[in-house]
């Protein structure tokens, strides 16, 4: 919806739609996946575009943590690293507050938003302890099924 209407010249709404679709998991990822490749990987289209258009974002976007982190400006792993600890900071606010199942969904983001391979052992740590904690065992038992796979990798 966002590149239709920024082909259509609304950028406004292009942005709106945009910054929807930003913090998802790339619901769409096998249809946008080969939209954009940048030099340092690749980023979702959503999050490209909405860099692309950076200087016409409100005030109130540039000031959200998540586009402050996944369009900041520098590039690599740094942004990986960025977006993650976005993640990570929203979970334990969100464990602080016993939200445990939202805390659950931030470190899933954390750990497959911007996916990268290093520390995932402690990323499903978290995944466990936040699941039990909401009392999902299915959850929990799938994010201790990975953690078993990845530690015999």
């Amino acid at each position: 919806m966002g590149w239709a209407e920024e082909r259509r010249g609304n950028i406004r709404k292009a942005i709106e739609h945009y910054y929807a679709g930003s913090k998802t998991l790339e619901s769409s990822a096998d249809f946008t996946q080969s939209w954009h490749l940048s030099s340092t990987g690749p980023v979702k289209f959503v999050v490209h575009r909405l860099g692309e258009w950076k200087e016409s974002l409100s005030p109130e976007l540039l000031q959200d943590g998540y586009v402050t982190a996944a369009v900041g400006d520098y590039g690599g792993f740094q942004r990986y690293s960025q977006v993650r600890t976005y993640w990570l900071e929203q979970a334990e606010l969100c464990e602080k507050d016993g939200r445990h199942q939202q805390a659950y969904w931030c470190y899933y983001a954390a750990g497959w938003d911007n996916y990268c391979f290093d520390g995932m052992e402690a990323i499903l740590d978290c995944l466990i302890r936040s699941a039990e904690s909401a009392g999902a065992a299915a959850l929990s038992a799938l994010a201790q099924l990975h953690r078993r796979c990845l530690s015999r990798t």
